[in-house]
């Protein structure tokens, strides 16, 4: 019989840069429960020592998961660096001889955790008042911006108080909360740039996708 019957199975594994001064990856365990949501580029919160800190995630891999930490938390959605953007930070950290960790922690802008704002989204009792025709006017045009989940705050500047107010509460509106991460590329894309060493035609490419 095959020893290979008696080994223990791949699991997925998380290759995650943390702000530290040391130049290497740390790998973790990838909980079923996040593993759709693990892929290069996106931040996760994940215990080092007694701590907790943000990495991101730079690769995937299969091996032995056994003994290795959870990742706790995904922080975003989407990747706030793609993968030909990380790429290139990668390239230009080791020509600078800077550990990946703090050279992916320099180029995230502070406050790009995701934040959450007030929005408003048209109920299906708004989308009735816009086919039956029932919603005329200026309310048929608040009620066709709203189709997607939309700033409440923009929507009352570009619409007025009063008309939002009345959408909401005849129950054409509802209030959602909306979550978003600050983008990433700016400050990025300025320190892609100042890297001595790094092919400036490459990076504008990168930085272009």
């Amino acid at each position: 019989m095959s020893a290979d019957l008696f080994a223990a199975p791949a699991s997925s594994l998380a290759r995650v840069a943390l702000p530290l001064p040391v130049n290497e990856l740390f790998d973790y365990a990838i909980p079923d429960a996040l593993s759709g949501g693990v892929v290069p580029g996106v931040r996760v919160r994940v215990a080092n020592g007694r701590r907790h800190l943000v990495g991101v995630v730079v690769e995937r891999s299969e091996g032995e998961a056994r003994g290795l930490r959870p990742i706790a938390e995904v922080l975003d959605r989407e990747p706030v660096l793609l993968p030909g953007l990380l790429g290139v930070i990668r390239e230009a950290a080791a020509d600078l001889l800077c550990p990946i960790g703090l050279a992916l922690a320099t180029a995230l802008p502070s406050g790009s955790a995701p934040r959450h704002r007030s929005g408003v989204l048209r109920t299906r009792r708004g989308a009735r008042a816009v086919e039956s025709g029932a919603a005329t006017g200026e309310l048929r045009a608040l009620l066709a911006a709203s189709e997607l989940a939309t700033d409440e705050a923009e929507l009352r500047r570009r619409c007025g108080e009063k008309l939002v107010d009345t959408a909401i509460r005849e129950r054409l509106l509802a209030r959602v909360s909306i979550e978003h991460a600050a983008s990433a590329r700016r400050r990025t894309e300025s320190w892609a740039r100042a890297a001595p060493g790094l092919d400036p035609k490459r990076a504008e490419t990168e930085l272009a996708r």
